[in-house]
């Protein structure tokens, strides 16, 4: 990386179903855009079912699997009201997401329910 990585200027963004950015967001909007400004490319997938796990659909997003610690740039499967949710970890306590009612923002780990953890590339 060139640069320091930062996701100050995504938070508070608000959310939305199928949001890409720069302005808006969804959970896997939030992860895609900050594994690019990881360096790790991840193929963009929509899915209505959210009911899914990632693990179903890792073979269309890319180099992405299974790890058992978080740390900066591991996704975070979790679970929200019943429902598959994501997020990225900043470091082994907190993660970045986006919620219907916050928008983009940071939360503990320990706040979700945390159904496995992800690695991208080697």
């Amino acid at each position: 990386m060139d640069k320091e990585f930062t996701v100050d200027d995504m938070l508070g963004c608000p959310y939305e179903e199928g949001g890409r950015g720069p302005d808006r967001y969804d959970c896997y909007g939030v992860v895609l855009e900050c594994e690019k400004r990881l360096g790790h490319t991840l193929l963009d997938v929509r899915h209505d079912d959210h009911s899914l796990e990632l693990s179903a659909l890792i073979p269309t997003i890319g180099d992405v699997h299974p790890v058992e610690r978080a740390g900066l740039g591991v996704i975070v499967e979790c679970e929200a009201a019943g429902e598959l949710h994501l997020g990225m970890a900043l470091d082994s306590r907190n993660m970045i997401h986006a919620t219907y009612n916050h928008g983009v923002c940071v939360h503990p780990l320990r706040a979700v329910k945390v159904r496995r953890l992800y690695g991208v590339g080697i």
